[in-house]
């Protein structure tokens, strides 16, 4: 595989985090598990992910295309998921 197309997972979620804002999760399972860290990855596709890949990848010093390149830039609708 193509090094370019490897993926970094972002983040995770837990029952704690559902704990942690107030909820009781003692009877929560797993297919709702997934289906609430599905939801959340979508929500931070659409509203986050672009603008902020842009932001910390600039802080961090990764370098830009030149003007001359091809290279194109995300739709919005890859976002790195595997669904």
């Amino acid at each position: 595989m193509d090094s370019k197309y490897t993926d970094f997972p972002i983040t995770s979620v837990c029952r704690a985090d559902l704990e942690s804002i107030g909820f009781d999760p003692s009877t929560v399972d797993d297919a709702t598990m997934r289906e609430l860290a599905e939801k959340l990855a979508d929500d931070y596709c659409e509203q986050l992910f672009w603008g902020s890949l842009e932001i910390i990848a600039d802080y961090l010093k990764v370098p830009k295309h030149t003007a001359s390149s091809s290279a194109l830039r995300g739709d919005g609708n890859a976002c790195g998921q595997t669904s």
